[in-house]
């Protein structure tokens, strides 16, 4: 049996390896934001691969500033 946790940037696979999460990033309608979203998790081991449902699929603690550190837009 496994633990549960909110930790979900990596899973262990059935090969033994680690599964590593995948991002797509959205642009909501009216909006100039990308916001990160999980796609799922992938084996480099394997190549298995995982596909992220409903509330794996939001990426937490990724906040607007969050974003504009990774576009380098951030006020200096």
């Amino acid at each position: 049996m496994t633990a549960v946790t909110d930790d979900l940037t990596t899973k262990p696979c059935r090969c033994g390896g680690v599964k590593k999460q995948l991002l797509n990033f959205i642009s909501p309608e009216g909006t100039d934001l990308s916001v990160p979203v999980r796609a799922g998790w992938y084996c480099e081991s394997c190549g298995e691969f995982e596909k992220a449902i409903l509330r794996e699929r939001v990426v937490a603690g990724m906040t607007e500033k969050d974003l504009e550190r990774r576009d380098g837009k951030e006020d200096q």
